[in-house]
């Protein structure tokens, strides 16, 4: 306050710094919500692997995992994905690996998992989808156990990459 009285600040300049520190709070969280939005769409729309998304599920695993706000980014996730239906790959296995990931953990928030137990629970999670989609719609002969387990091994590493991308963005 003395430096308020010193410098002649009257109570009403003060009142506009607050204001404007508030607007650029918000047009800042505007921004990186809108920024990450983007970027759930991008890495929903990465292919690997001949028609699997494991980075789209890791995304979605160490997002809802650090706070369950960020399930909502599994409806950019899935818009990236669902273009590759028309195009005739199998996406339903991913699909179903991104929404079981997204409601396990956004159930299990207050459990305080290690980033690598976070990664094998997603990595399992994507094993038991596809392989139960492959085997319900009888197309088991389209993946080989090799594309299987390097789609987990992707979903596990992608999990720790995100985590040191988030890290360093803040």
């Amino acid at each position: 306050l003395y430096n308020i009285r010193v410098l002649g600040l009257g109570r009403k300049s003060m009142e506009n710094v607050g204001r404007t520190n508030n607007i650029t709070l918000i047009r800042t969280k505007i921004l990186k919500g809108a920024a990450m939005t983007a970027f759930a769409l991008l890495i929903g729309h990465a292919n690997l692997l001949n028609g699997c998304f494991p980075a789209a599920v890791a995304l979605i695993t160490y997002m809802v995992s650090k706070s369950r706000v960020n399930i909502y980014f599994v409806i950019p996730v899935l818009v990236g994905i669902v273009p590759y239906m028309s195009k005739g790959y199998d996406i339903w296995g991913d699909v179903a690996a991104v929404c079981i990931c997204a409601c396990l953990f956004a159930m299990t928030g207050k459990i305080s998992m290690q980033l690598w137990q976070t990664a094998v629970t997603a990595s399992c999670a994507e094993i038991v989808c596809v392989s139960i989609y492959r085997l319900a719609t009888a197309t088991v002969y389209k993946m080989s156990l090799e594309n299987l387990f390097l789609s987990s091994l992707l979903v596990f590493s992608f999990v720790f990459v995100f985590d040191v991308f988030f890290g360093t963005i803040g």
